[in-house]
């Protein structure tokens, strides 16, 4: 999933948009508008906010997760939304949707999604003060973290430790949190040790990136993600 980019509605959010008299997300018509609007092209992360902003939203994307057929970069889309409405139920399901699929060879678009679940964590993080995502984020650093919780292998039949470990380090860094700041300096450290100059190699390049990311957005509170992706679109 590209930054700062979210496949989402896009007419529910163009009606809104245009000051058009939507339908309550919880009506059967709104909700089929909604979920037969999904695909790829994406919206930004700001107006991803603004569709997630009605307190059906939750509801209907829960709902959207038991749909037979949804396409897997749809199922992604929903755990990323789940993770910017930010309450406990909704980080539960994302972090449920990482782990889901157990025991088995998933498919590229699969994985994918749930590697794209791994960022919906860290905007829940950004989101919301209840620490359980973050920690969940914390602890998936260690070695013996996504171990311990996924049992779902690539489609080449490797496990995911150390993609779902990157993405757990760019969700760290877009969660905006001194700890998740302080993890990740940490990291650093441990990984590499102090250094001076430009990253030596891909993984501390990341976990400089991230860093970097994380400081930004605290230095630019409130709104700091907001700015971030105003900053550096993509």
């Amino acid at each position: 999933m590209r930054r700062g980019w979210i496949a989402v509605a896009w007419c529910v959010l163009a009606a809104a948009a245009c000051g058009s008299p939507a339908q309550p997300l919880n009506s059967a018509d709104a909700y089929h508008t909604f979920a037969a609007g999904i695909h790829s092209e994406g919206l930004r992360y700001k107006d991803a906010k603004l569709l997630v902003r009605d307190p059906a939203s939750e509801d209907m994307l829960k709902r959207m997760l038991t749909e037979q057929g949804l396409l897997p970069s749809n199922r992604g889309t929903v755990w990323v939304l789940l993770g910017i409405i930010a309450t406990p139920t909704a980080s539960q399901i994302v972090f449920d949707g990482i782990k889901s699929g157990g025991g088995t060879t998933l498919t590229a678009d699969d994985a994918l999604a749930r590697l794209d679940a791994v960022t919906g964590l860290g905007y829940a993080a950004y989101e919301n003060a209840d620490p359980a995502p973050l920690n969940l984020l914390i602890n998936c650093l260690q070695p013996t973290g996504w171990p311990s919780q996924v049992t779902w292998k690539l489609p080449e039949g490797e496990f995911p430790a150390q993609r779902l470990r990157a993405r757990c380090i760019s969700a760290l860094g877009l969660s905006g949190r001194p700890a998740a700041h302080a993890e990740l300096i940490t990291l650093r450290t441990q990984l590499f040790g102090v250094v001076v100059g430009p990253p030596q190699n891909s993984e501390e390049a990341l976990v400089l990136e991230a860093i970097k990311t994380n400081e930004f957005i605290a230095a630019h509170q409130p709104d700091g993600l907001l700015k971030y992706y105003a900053q550096y679109p993509q």
